[in-house]
Formats: C-alpha cells, sequence, structure tokens
C-alpha cells in the first residue's frame, strides 16, 4: 500500500495497529476501522467502520482460512467479528466474549485462535464477590469454541503475565512476580485442553517472549549495565527447549529486536541494525531483515527499508516467505511494504 491518510483518520493521528495476511489478501485494523487490501497491491477497503458498528477494533486472527476482528464495543462488550473476502458486509460471530460464574475481571486478552478454540486470558478482579487486592490478582485461562458453545477455565497463575504464544497443543506464558523489584521471569507451559501448567525454565532478569515452534521458545534478553567495563550489553536471543535441556544463547548482537518468526531451518528476524560494515559508530544501521539457521550461527543480511520522513513500523505479519510490514510517517500517512524472502 502506497503511503497515504487512511479513510476515517480524519486527524492523522492512527496508525495500522494489527494485520495478518494469505496468498490473497491482506487485512488490518487502526483505532478506527478494519480494512482489507490485495496482497498485490491496490486500493484498501474498509470493511468495518467502527463508530457505525459501535466498536473499537482489537487485534486481527485468522482460523480455517477466515479472518476475524477482536473488537471493543462502545457497551462494554469483548465482539468478534468475521470480515468478509468480499464486499463490506461483516459478521459478528461473538457478541460477548463471557464471564465465567462468580468471576470480575478486568479486561481481556486474546491468546490464540485455531481451527475450533478462541483463548484467551484475564486478570481477575474479584471470585465470588470478594475483591481481589491489587497486585495479587491472578491470570486465568479459557477457552471456547468461536462458532459456539460453553466458555472453560484452562490454568490459574498467581503471576503477572508478561508475554505469551503458541507452540503445536500448548500454550506459553512468561510470567513475572508481583513484586515489581523482582525482575526474574518464568515461563510455563499449559496444554491447550487445560491442566496443570508446568514450569519451562526460570529467568533471573527481564525477558521477552517473542516467538515459538514446537520444541522451542525463543526469549529475548533485555540489555543490562555492567558496572566492570562501564558499557551496555545488547539484546540477546536465546532458544529454550520446552521438553528437559539447557536453553541455547542463540546471538548476542541484536540491537532493537522488534520481532522474530520461526521457519523450518531458519529464524527471520526484524531488527534494527548494521546493514553495511562500518568503523564509525552507529553508521549503516537501519530497519533490516536478518535471517540465523536454527543451529546457531551469525546473521545474514536479507534486505533493509528505506522509510523517508522518519516514519517508524508498527505492525508486522509473515505468512510463508511474504512478510508484511508497516510504516506511519511523522506526517500521519501509512503504508505497507512487502517483502519476498529468498
Amino acid at each position: 500500500m502506497t503511503p497515504r491518510h487512511l479513510e476515517g483518520d480524519t486527524q492523522h493521528t492512527d496508525v495500522i495497529r494489527s494485520m495478518r495476511a494469505d496468498a490473497s489478501d491482506l487485512f488490518f485494523s487502526n483505532f478506527r476501522d478494519a480494512f482489507r487490501i490485495p496482497v498485490a497491491g491496490g486500493d484498501p477497503v474498509r470493511v468495518l467502520e467502527g463508530s457505525k458498528t459501535g466498536v473499537q477494533p482489537g487485534g486481527i486472527l485468522s482460523a480455517k482460512g477466515r479472518f476475524f476482528l477482536h473488537a471493543y464495543s462502545y457497551s462494554g462488550k469483548e465482539q468478534l467479528y468475521e470480515l468478509p473476502r468480499t464486499g463490506t458486509a461483516v459478521t459478528k460471530i461473538l457478541d460477548s466474549v463471557p464471564v465465567l460464574e462468580g468471576e470480575s475481571r478486568y479486561g481481556l486478552e486474546i491468546m490464540s485462535m485455531d481451527d475450533t478454540y478462541l483463548y484467551w486470558y484475564t486478570e481477575l478482579t474479584s471470585r465470588n464477590g470478594v475483591s481481589i487486592p491489587f497486585g495479587t490478582q491472578p491470570i486465568v485461562i479459557h477457552r471456547m469454541p468461536w462458532a459456539g458453545g460453553p466458555a472453560e477455565t484452562l490454568a490459574t497463575l498467581e503471576s503477572e503475565n508478561d508475554g505469551f504464544q503458541r507452540s503445536g497443543d500448548r500454550l506459553l506464558l512468561l510470567q513475572k512476580p508481583y513484586n515489581d523489584s523482582d525482575k526474574s521471569e518464568r515461563l510455563y507451559s499449559i496444554p491447550v485442553a487445560g491442566g496443570v501448567p508446568v514450569v519451562v525454565a526460570d529467568y533471573p532478569a527481564s525477558v521477552s517472549l517473542v516467538e515459538a515452534d514446537a520444541d522451542y521458545a525463543y526469549i529475548v534478553t533485555e540489555p543490562e549495565f555492567n558496572e566492570a567495563t562501564n558499557t551496555m550489553n545488547q539484546y540477546g536471543l536465546v532458544k529454550q527447549p520446552l521438553a528437559a535441556g539447557q536453553a541455547l544463547v542463540f546471538l548476542t548482537q541484536l540491537l532493537l529486536p522488534n520481532r522474530v518468526w520461526a521457519d523450518p531451518d531458519r529464524l527471520v528476524i526484524f531488527d534494527y541494525g548494521q546493514v553495511k560494515p562500518s568503523t564509525t559508530p552507529l553508521e549503516n544501521y537501519a530497519e533490516a531483515v536478518f535471517s540465523v539457521p536454527l543451529t546457531g550461527g551469525a546473521l545474514s543480511f536479507i534486505t533493509c527499508l528505506d522509510i523517508p520522513d522518519a516514519a517508524t513500523v508498527h505492525a508486522t505479519t509473515k505468512d510463508g516467505k511474504n512478510l508484511y510490514l508497516t510504516s506511519n510517517a511523522s506526517s500521519g500517512e501509512d503504508a505497507i511494504f512487502h517483502i519476498t524472502l529468498p
């Protein structure tokens, strides 16, 4: 999509927040509306107008070759709409993601969607009419058939959620203690059918769960200040076995990692990194796409983005060898880039 102000964004202040694509269509949303555009390029079609529907769009989801929008109704409901491949007639799939009996919650976060179920977690504020003190409110994971059926509770974790990924028949959650001074994190694995959460690994400092495949979770470690050398370490990437095994420090030279995708034989990484060698500090750096073999090794440069007008990248999605990234310029214009990966 060439740079433009999206329809409805009259103040030129919104940005593309979420998107998903397949071989023919790409769907994306901002805080106002949802759009469809052919992956071959063209003009975006507004398929859901938030002000007319009475919702604020959230994330784009996909399952069974269909695309969905998680939206927040003006009346406070969490809803799910199917987005059309042709035309502009949306279909409401769920009028309200349910609150289970005896629970009172503070918002919810959609975790995953497969061919049968919608998975989400919520932070409980009370149980059976008894308030839960702030800072001790547990995370509860639920699922329900998105085509219709009762919701069920899969697991409860007595800690604060700090990230999640889907890994085959498991949900992975990164949890941190309620105590803000404690920077440790713990990675849990939970069967998608429900069960006792299993501890996969503990980390002594803040990390981010960025990707997972059937066998591994990929963890970004945050920079730490080294008092001995008076320097700041860079971000790193850890390959964490989901079964028993020692975590492998995969990369240590990431600068500002944005997204990581696991392919069968490599990781594809979108990072702010050096695209040409230089002895001058911070010269030849750009928003770029790299890859690294799953067995480890050096980063290989694929391509970089020449984004004018101080633009920033917000949303990304990947479909096979097709990578899509959005940018928002300081003038408020949005664009979508398509990169064909080697």
